[in-house]
């Protein structure tokens, strides 16, 4: 009865170990993706001396602060703490940069011009290039 105790505890030992590596798995891959979402993001708005320039850098700096102090908290006795603190952290920043993203983005449709996408669409294909003259002679 012994043996097939153990062997019950093994096999929910590996199945929660299991549920731990895809959870760990799953919880990289959001990570990821979060990320490659900030860089789009800051190489659409990160032009130097504009209005969402200044708050997405604002952001990570406010970002790098709380992971300092989360970092702080975590190596003088509260690591729990700081876990939950650089988590928190992580996901206001990832929405704030969203919604400033979302701002920006209708703003610019906004500003742009009806007319000049329209000419667009009108006038394509392109037209060929004339030639012209050379030298005063026509080619």
């Amino acid at each position: 009865m012994g043996s097939r105790r153990q062997s019950s505890d093994d096999a929910a030992a590996a199945l929660v170990g299991g549920v731990i590596l895809v959870v760990a798995v799953v919880a990289v891959l959001l990570v990821f993706r979060a990320l490659t979402e900030v860089i789009r993001i800051y190489r659409d708005h990160a032009r130097p001396g504009s209005v969402p320039a200044r708050l997405l850098w604002q952001a990570l700096g406010a970002l790098g602060c709380a992971w300092a102090v989360a970092a702080t908290l975590a190596v003088f006795g509260l690591p729990e703490a700081g876990a939950l603190l650089a988590a928190w952290a992580f996901l206001t920043y990832t929405v704030f940069v969203s919604v400033v993203d979302e701002r920006f983005r209708v703003k610019e449709k906004e500003q742009a011009k009806p007319a000049d996408q329209l000419e667009q669409v009108l006038h394509w294909p392109l037209p060929e290039p004339q030639m012209s003259r050379v030298n005063g002679v026509h080619p």
